[in-house]
C-alpha cells in the first residue's frame, strides 16, 4: 500500500468507527442484548416446564434420572430453545424418562427424532393424538389421446401428497408444499405411515375428503380441467404412538 494510503486509512477509520458505533453498531448491540434476554427467558421457561412435568409424576412412580435420555436431551435441546413446541417435547421426554408408568414407551432414539423435526412436523403429529387415522390424497391429471378422449389409465401427478390438519377453515393460509414435506418427514422418521389404497375410498363416505375437493377446485381446476383425486390415508405407527406418549403427553 502506498505512503498516502498508509496515512489516510487510520485517519479515516476513526470517523467510520464513530458512525458505526452510533448507528449500526448500537443497533446490533441492542439486538444482541435483546436476544440474550429473550434466550434467558426461554431457558427459564424450559427449566420450569421440566420441573412442572416432573411434579406431575406420583411420588411412588418417580425414578432416578436416566442419563442415556437426560444427557443427550439436555445437550440437544440447547439448540432448539427458540422453538417452543420442540423444547416442550424435550421437557416432556426428560420428565417422562423418570416416570415408571412411561418406561414402556421411552426410547433413546426419541432425542434424535425431535432434532430432525420442524415445528410444523410437531404440530401435524399432535393432530394424531385425537385422530389416529387421517385422509391424504394425491392430485393427478388424466391424459388425453390424440382425439382428446380422456385416458383413465394414464395420468401424471400434480401434487404427490395433499394433507390438511383435521380442523382448517381458511384455505388461503394452506401451504400444500410445506404440509407435504412435513408428512414425508414424519413418514421417514417412522412416526406415521401413508397409503393410497381402497381404504381411502371408504374414508370418502364420511366426507373426509371434502376439504381436498375444495382445494382441488379452488387451486387446480381452472388450469387443469382433468384433475382428479387419488384417495389415501395416513395413520400413526406404533413408534409414533410411543413417541406421542413420551414427548407430547
Amino acid at each position: 500500500m502506498g505512503e498516502v494510503s498508509d496515512v489516510v486509512l487510520p485517519i479515516a477509520q476513526e470517523p467510520i468507527k464513530d458512525i458505526w458505533d452510533a448507528t449500526i453498531g448500537s443497533w446490533i448491540g441492542f439486538w444482541a442484548d435483546k436476544k440474550r434476554l429473550d434466550r434467558q427467558l426461554k431457558l427459564e421457561d424450559y427449566k420450569k416446564k421440566i420441573l412442572t412435568e416432573y411434579g406431575k409424576i406420583p411420588e411412588d412412580k418417580k425414578l432416578d434420572p436416566r442419563l442415556s435420555i437426560i444427557g443427550p436431551a439436555l445437550e440437544a435441546s440447547k439448540f432448539y430453545i427458540d422453538e417452543e413446541i420442540l423444547r416442550d417435547m424435550f421437557a416432556k421426554l426428560i420428565a417422562n424418562s423418570m416416570n415408571a408408568d412411561k418406561q414402556q414407551f421411552i426410547n433413546v432414539a426419541f432425542v434424535e427424532i425431535i432434532k430432525q423435526m420442524s415445528p410444523l412436523d410437531a404440530e401435524i403429529l399432535k393432530s394424531f393424538v385425537v385422530q389416529r387415522q387421517q385422509p391424504i390424497s394425491r392430485f393427478i391429471e388424466y391424459r388425453r389421446d390424440q382425439e382428446k378422449n380422456l385416458k383413465r389409465d394414464e395420468f401424471f401427478t400434480l401434487v404427490d401428497v395433499v394433507y390438511t390438519t383435521p380442523k382448517i377453515d381458511n384455505l388461503d393460509n394452506l401451504n400444500l408444499i410445506a404440509n407435504g414435506v412435513a408428512i414425508n418427514n414424519l413418514s421417514r422418521l417412522g412416526l406415521i405411515e401413508c397409503s393410497l389404497s381402497q381404504l381411502g375410498e371408504r374414508l370418502a363416505e364420511d366426507n373426509n375428503y371434502e376439504v381436498h375437493q375444495r382445494i382441488m377446485e379452488k387451486i387446480f381446476m381452472a388450469q387443469h380441467p382433468d384433475v382428479d383425486i387419488m384417495k389415501g390415508f395416513v395413520k400413526i405407527t406404533p413408534l409414533g404412538t410411543a413417541f406421542i406418549k413420551s414427548c407430547m403427553n
